[in-house]
C-alpha cells in the first residue's frame, strides 16, 4: 500500500510567507463595494522570483523523490497550486500534474473535474463526501485567484460567484432604466485597449464608463443600443462623434455595457459650469468641436432610415484631447443609441418613434396631453435636424450672452416655457399651436432677432443663426439633410479660420502682468458681459447658475430627460471636483497654466530645483473626512489636491516630489515615496494606507524639519568667509523646500485645545535660516486643513501666526483650508507675502524679501459649495 502524502507544513518560513501574501491586499480597489483580487500573472510573479515555490515545495515534501518540479508548477499549475496552499492542501498539487483538466488554463473550475484529487479532511469522501469538502473549500477560494478579463465582444456571460477586476467604480448616473458607473479595469484584466479607434491613455488602469441596465426590459434595451453600435461599425468620441462601444457581458443576470468613459461630463453641464469662449479663435474652435455632433448624425442617417431620436444637450458627451489647449477643442460627441432606430435587414423592422426628448422635438413627433401611447408617429431624419436647430440655438445664446441675465440661456429656456402658457404645463419646446397648426414659439424667433442684433455677436456664430430657420422649420420637406448641414458647416468653419489668420495672429484677453490676489472674487478685466471670460486654463470658474427645468437627473449615457435640474446638479460636489480643477496631465492646458504662472511668478528663477515633500495625516479622524467624500459618491479631496498640487509642484522640480504620513510604518503601508514623477503613484499610496487613531505631527514633520535644519547648519559652518561662501552657495546650498502638510489638526489631544505642536521646530529653523542669510523662500510650511475641527482649527491657526507669538524674524508658515480655499495660496502662501494674508499684520518682515505678484484667486472646489 503506498504511503499517505503528508500533511502541509505552515510553519515554514517560505509557506508562511505565501500565506501572507495571499491574504493581500493585491489590486487595491479604492470603492468600497469592490473586492480585492490576485491580478493575473501575480502568483506566478510571485513564485518565480527568488525561488520561492522551490523553498515552499521543500518545506511541503520532505523527500524529494516525492517533490514535483516546480519548473512544471510554475508553467501549467501556479494558480491551482496557490488555492491549493489558500486551503491547506498544497501537498495534493502532486496529483493534480498528471492531468490536463486540472491547468490552470481550465480555470475556474465551474464542476468537479474527474480526477480532482479527494482528502480525508472532507470529513468523508465518495458517497458520503461531506458539503464542506475539499472541492468546496477549492471552488471558495477559486475567485480571488480567477477574475476575468473584460473582453471586446458582446453577449458573454461571466460566473455570478466571479470577482470583476475593477480597482474602481464610481456612481456617476442614475436612471429609472439604467445605472452608470465610472470604472477602471486592472491593466492585467483589460481586453479592451484596441476598441474601435478610441486612443489608449497613459493610466496603469484605464477609465470607461459601464452601463448597468436595470428593469424587466433590460435584456431588450440593452440589445437594442448593441444592436446600434454593431450598425454603426467604428465609434470613439475622438474619431468619429459618436461615443465609444467596447463590449457587453451579463453578471448575476444583470446586462452591462462597456463605454467609453468622457472625462468632462455632458454638454449640459458644461454650460452651467464653464464659461464660453470669449475670442474669436477660442470661438471658431467650439463651434468646429461642436460640428462633429453633425458628423455623427449624418453616419446614422446614412443607416437605411437610421434615426437618433433623442438628440439633447445631456445626450452630448465631451472629452479632454491630450493636445488641446482649452476646454473649447475637446472631443464632443453623441451618446444614447439606446433610442436610435433604423431599419433591421434581417425583420425589415420601420423605424418608429421611440418617446424621445419633448425639449428638442420636432413638431411632426408633438403629442398633447391626450396622447394615447399605444399610438406611435413615423419618425425621420427630418425630425433629427430640428433637434440639431435647438441645440444650435442653445448655445449660440450661451456663447453671446452667457447664461444669466435676461438674454441669458436661463432666461431663454424660462421664456420658451411661459411662451406655452397651459398647453404643456410648464414643459418646455421650441415649437407651440398655433392658428395653422403647430408653430414656431415667438420667444425663439425674438432670441435669434436679439442675437443677431447684439455688436457682441461674433461673424461666426451670426452665421450659424442664420442658418436656424432652415433647420427648425415647421415643415420636415423644408429642412435641409444632415449631409448638406454637414457640407455648409464646414465652408462655414473654413471661411472663419481663414478670416482670423488673415486678421491677425492669435488674440485673447490678456491678464495684467502683476496680478495681485484681492479678494475670493476673480479679477478679470472689463468685458461685455461676466459671463464672457476667458476659459483658457481651466481653473478660474465662475460658480455654475440654475438653468432648472423639469427633468430628472442625466449623466449623458442614455437618461431621459428634457433637461437636467442643474440646480440640484450644480450641488454635485464629485462634479464640482471634475469641472472645476481639469487640469489634466500631459495636456496643453496644464502646460499653459504652468507656463502662465510660473512667468508671472518668475518661479523658475527662484526655485530651480524646489524639493516638494508632501505629508498626508492618516489619523482616524482624517479618514472619516475621506469616507464621507467617498459615500457622496465624489474622488476625495486629499487625492484631487495631492493630484492638483503634485502635478504643479513636479513640473518645477524634475527629481519628483516626496510623500510622507505621520505615522509612517509598513504595518500601515505608509512608508515614505521618493523622487515620485507620476501623480498617478501618489494616489495609489494614499489610497493603500491604512489610519491609526492619533497622530502628532511632531514626529516625522518635526524630524524632516530638523534635518533641514541640521544641513542649513552644515552649510552655514562650511561656508564661512566671504570667499568660501560664494563657492558654497552653488556647491553646498540645500535644495529650497517646500513642505505640503495635509491635516485636520485634530492630533493627540482632539478632545481639548492641547498646544505645543512643532513650536520648537519652526522656531529653531527660522533662526538658523537667519544666521545662515538665507530669504524666507528657502523653506516653507504649507498647511492644509481638512474638516472643520474646533481645536484643529485653532492649533493651525496658532501655527499660521507662529511669527507674531514667538517674534520670529521672519514668516516660513501658512494655512490654507481645502473647503474653499485658494489653490494659488496652497501652492505658495509659505513662501509668497502676497499669497501669506496675516504677512500685513506686521509691516516689519522685510528679511530676505522679494516683492513677487501672484496670480487672481482660484479656489479648489469643495463639496456643498
Amino acid at each position: 500500500m503506498p504511503t499517505r502524502q503528508q500533511r502541509q507544513d505552515d510553519s515554514g518560513p517560505a509557506t508562511q510567507a505565501f500565506l501572507k501574501w495571499i491574504e493581500g491586499p493585491h489590486a487595491v480597489p479604492e470603492s468600497p463595494d469592490l473586492q480585492d483580487f490576485v491580478p493575473s500573472g501575480a502568483v506566478f510573479e510571485y513564485l518565480n522570483h527568488d525561488n520561492r515555490l522551490a523553498s515552499i515545495l521543500t518545506e511541503t515534501f520532505s523527500s524529494s523523490d516525492d517533490r514535483p518540479s516546480a519548473h512544471v508548477i510554475l508553467e501549467k499549475h501556479c494558480q491551482v497550486f496557490a488555492i491549493l496552499v489558500a486551503i491547506g492542501s498544497a501537498e495534493l498539487i502532486r496529483e493534480c500534474i498528471p492531468f490536463p483538466a486540472l491547468k490552470d488554463e481550465k480555470l475556474p473550475f465551474t464542476n468537479r473535474p474527474t480526477n480532482f484529487p479527494h482528502d480525508t479532511r472532507d470529513g468523508g469522501f465518495g458517497r458520503r463526501r461531506a458539503k464542506d469538502n475539499l472541492f468546496a473549500r477549492f471552488q471558495r477560494w477559486q475567485p480571488h485567484f480567477c477574475a476575468p478579463k473584460i473582453e471586446q465582444q458582446h453577449g458573454y456571460r461571466l460566473d455570478s460567484d466571479s470577482i470583476l477586476p475593477y480597482v474602481e467604480k464610481d456612481d456617476i448616473g442614475r436612471g429609472a432604466s439604467s445605472i452608470v458607473y465610472k470604472v477602471a479595469i486592472h491593466s492585467r484584466h483589460d481586453g479592451l485597449k484596441a476598441a474601435n479607434g478610441v486612443p489608449s491613455t497613459h493610466a496603469d488602469h484605464r477609465q470607461y464608463a459601464l452601463k448597468v441596465y436595470q428593469g424587466p426590459d433590460s435584456q431588450r434595451n440593452c440589445q437594442d443600443e448593441v444592436k446600434a453600435f454593431r450598425a454603426l461599425g467604428q465609434t470613439g468620441l475622438e474619431a468619429t462623434g459618436i461615443i465609444g462601444h467596447y463590449g457587453s457581458y451579463v453578471y448575476k443576470d444583470q446586462y452591462h455595457l462597456v463605454l467609453e468613459h468622457a472625462d468632462l461630463g455632458d454638454l449640459e453641464r458644461i454650460v452651467a459650469r464653464e464659461s464660453p469662449p470669449s475670442v474669436d479663435d477660442e470661438i471658431v474652435a467650439f463651434w468646429e468641436s461642436i460640428f462633429a455632433i453633425v458628423s455623427a448624425v449624418v453616419r446614422i442617417h446614412d443607416l437605411q432610415d437610421g434615426v437618433h431620436q433623442d438628440i439633447k444637450m445631456s445626450n452630448v458627451l465631451v472629452k479632454s484631447r491630450r493636445n488641446s489647449r482649452t476646454l473649447y477643442e475637446a472631443a464632443f460627441g453623441l451618446t444614447d443609441l439606446g433610442t436610435m432606430r433604423h431599419r433591421d435587414h434581417t425583420t425589415g423592422d420601420r423605424t418608429i418613434d421611440n418617446h424621445g426628448v419633448k425639449a428638442y422635438g420636432a413638431p411632426e413627433c408633438h403629442r398633447d396631453d391626450t396622447f394615447d401611447d399605444s399610438r406611435r408617429f413615423a419618425n425621420t431624419a427630418a425630425a433629427d435636424i430640428f433637434s440639431l436647430g435647438c441645440l444650435l440655438s442653445e448655445l449660440s445664446v450661451w456663447v453671446v450672452f452667457g447664461v444669466k441675465g435676461p438674454h441669458g440661456l436661463q432666461g431663454y429656456r424660462e421664456e420658451r416655457i411661459a411662451g406655452h402658457g397651459d398647453e404643456v404645463r410648464g414643459q418646455d419646446s421650441f415649437h407651440c399651436r398655433g392658428e395653422n397648426g403647430r408653430e414656431l414659439l415667438p420667444a425663439v424667433t425674438a432670441a435669434h432677432d436679439k442675437l443677431l442684433r447684439a455688436g457682441k455677436c461674433d461673424s461666426t456664430t451670426k452665421a450659424i443663426v442664420e442658418l436656424l430657420p432652415e433647420l427648425l422649420a415647421i415643415e420636415p420637406e423644408d429642412r435641409p439633410s444632415a449631409k448638406s448641414l454637414r457640407h455648409r458647416l464646414n465652408l462655414l468653419i473654413k471661411k472663419a479660420k481663414s478670416k482670423l489668420s488673415e486678421a491677425h495672429p492669435r488674440t485673447s484677453v490678456q491678464t495684467p502682468p502683476n496680478w495681485r490676489p484681492e479678494s475670493d472674487a476673480v479679477s478679470t478685466p472689463a468685458s461685455p458681459t461676466p459671463d464672457r471670460q476667458s476659459a483658457r486654463s481651466f481653473v478660474n470658474r465662475p460658480k455654475a447658475v440654475s438653468l432648472a427645468t423639469p427633468g430628472i437627473h442625466s449623466d449623458g449615457y442614455g437618461f431621459h430627460a428634457d433637461h437636467t435640474d442643474l440646480a440640484t446638479m450644480v450641488d454635485s460636489p464629485r462634479a464640482m471636483t471634475l469641472m472645476e480643477t481639469r487640469i489634466q496631465p500631459h495636456s496643453r492646458a496644464t502646460e499653459h497654466l504652468l507656463d502662465s504662472v510660473s512667468a508671472s511668478l518668475d518661479l523658475g528663477n527662484q526655485h530651480p530645483d524646489d524639493a516638494a515633500v508632501f505629508v498626508m495625516d492618516n489619523s482616524k479622524s482624517m479618514y472619516e473626512i475621506h469616507a464621507e467624500d467617498k459615500r457622496l459618491g465624489r474622488k476625495p479631496n486629499h487625492l484631487e489636491l495631492v493630484r492638483l498640487l503634485g502635478w504643479l509642484t513636479k513640473s518645477m522640480d524634475p527629481n519628483g516630489v516626496d510623500l510622507h504620513y505621520f505615522s509612517a510604518a509598513k504595518k500601515y503601508q505608509t512608508e515614505p515615496l521618493t523622487n515620485c514623477k507620476k501623480s498617478t503613484d501618489m494616489e495609489n499610496s494614499l489610497r493603500a494606507a491604512k489610519c491609526t487613531n492619533t497622530t502628532t505631527p511632531n514626529l516625522e514633520v518635526g524630524r524632516l524639519l530638523v534635518d533641514y535644519r541640521q544641513r542649513l547648519a552644515d552649510y552655514r559652518q562650511s561656508a564661512r568667509g566671504s570667499l568660501r561662501r560664494i563657492a558654497a552657495k552653488v556647491t553646498g546650498l540645500p535644495r529650497p523646500l517646500s513642505l505640503y502638510i495635509l491635516t485636520d489638526g485634530v492630533w493627540e489631544t482632539p478632545s481639548h485645545k492641547g498646544g505645543g505642536y512643532l513650536e520648537t521646530e519652526i522656531k529653531m529653523l527660522v533662526q538658523e535660516l537667519i544666521a545662515a542669510g538665507l530669504p524666507r523662500q528657502q523653506v516653507g510650511i504649507q498647511f492644509i486643513r481638512f474638516g472643520s475641527h474646533e481645536f484643529g482649527k485653532q492649533r493651525l491657526d496658532h501655527l499660521d501666526h507662529l511669527k507674531k507669538a514667538l517674534k520670529l524674524g521672519c514668516d516660513i508658515v501658512d494655512t490654507e483650508p481645502v473647503e474653499g480655499g485658494n489653490i494659488w495660496k496652497m501652492l505658495l502662501g509659505a513662501i509668497n507675502e502676497n499669497f501669506d494674508d496675516d504677512d500685513n499684520e506686521d509691516d516689519d518682515d522685510d528679511h530676505g524679501h522679494q516683492a513677487l505678484h501672484g496670480p487672481a484667486v482660484s479656489t479648489i472646489p469643495v463639496s456643498g459649495s
